[in-house]
């Protein structure tokens, strides 16, 4: 089990990253996922949004993204993800829009994310080509939640479940160190 307690710009969360085995040992399909708890407070005098609900136009079921960071690392994340520029992606019916939940000074959240081992890409742009580079040989991870300071007139977009680029864009990603996979 890793912890860590990660405290930035009035935001505090505490994370526990557990091992859990998916499936019976003896089973051929076993495998193996980790588990990424937290818990957010907001310390702060402002409203935040925290990107920890998926995108419009994707399934979201709590599986936490994966992408690299750095040649041989792994970041696991729940924040907000805009097209990439530099690669094609397939024409969507449904714009693919980060969702956000609204924490209100004061107040708490907690959650969960999951994910598979051994690490693959996944992210909601995962079928854009060129794939983005994973690493083969992966030494180390992170876990980082993506949130944004709001103004009351941008928290009120937020809770009616709006989440304009601007907002996303100013995304800050609140990480925690290094952990062994």
């Amino acid at each position: 089990m890793y912890k860590q307690q990660i405290e930035e710009s009035g935001i505090s969360i505490e994370l526990a990253v557990e091992w859990q085995e998916a499936d019976d040992a003896s089973s051929p399909n076993h495998m193996y996922g980790l588990i990424f708890r937290y818990t957010v407070a907001n310390n702060s005098d402002s409203p935040w949004a925290l990107f920890t609900k998926g995108h419009t136009g994707k399934a979201f079921n709590g599986i936490a993204y994966s992408e690299a960071f750095g040649e041989r690392n792994v970041e696991y994340s729940l924040k907000a993800f805009h097209e990439p520029m530099d690669r094609n992606c397939p024409r969507r019916y449904l714009p693919i829009m980060p969702k956000a939940v609204l924490l209100l000074p004061g107040e708490k959240v907690r959650g969960q994310a999951v994910t598979l081992l051994p690490p693959r890409l996944h992210t909601p742009f995962d079928d854009c080509s060129p794939p983005a580079f994973f690493p083969g040989v992966i030494d180390k991870a992170r876990f980082c939640l993506g949130a944004t300071r709001l103004s009351d007139a941008e928290a009120d977009q937020v809770a009616l479940g709006n989440v304009p680029a601007d907002i996303s864009n100013r995304q800050k990603l609140l990480c925690s160190g290094l952990f062994e996979l």
